[in-house]
């Protein structure tokens, strides 16, 4: 009974202060869901450039692998290179070199 009459008596006071903490809240929560979306809209834009790169590096791969099997195929049919581990030493140093080239390329091409 006596709760009762105290919380009749007090909610007029708390009225403002409840309005007050609520405005407060739902802004806050507007705030962090506009943070939320900046964020997946930057994150997928990032997302997007690491596709797009990972299709051109995709698609250069087999080009690296065709070119790497044609050098393998030249080294061991030329005559007087050394053993065979050293000529295919010599086209895997030889591979790397080039393919090492070709990605700093594409890197500089794609930002």
């Amino acid at each position: 009974m006596m709760r009762e009459l105290i919380r009749r008596a007090a909610r007029p006071l708390w009225a403002p202060v409840r309005w007050r903490v609520e405005h407060i809240a739902q802004a806050e929560a507007q705030r962090v869901e506009e943070s939320l979306r900046d964020s997946h809209r930057a994150l997928d834009a990032r997302m997007n450039g690491i596709e797009e790169r990972l299709q051109v590096l995709e698609r250069e791969a087999p080009v690296m692998a065709a070119q790497v099997a044609a050098m393998t195929m030249q080294v061991a049919g030329a005559p007087n290179i050394g053993t065979d581990a050293e000529a295919l030493a010599r086209v895997r140093l030889a591979a790397v070199s080039f393919y090492e080239e070709r990605l700093r390329v594409l890197e500089e091409r794609l930002g």
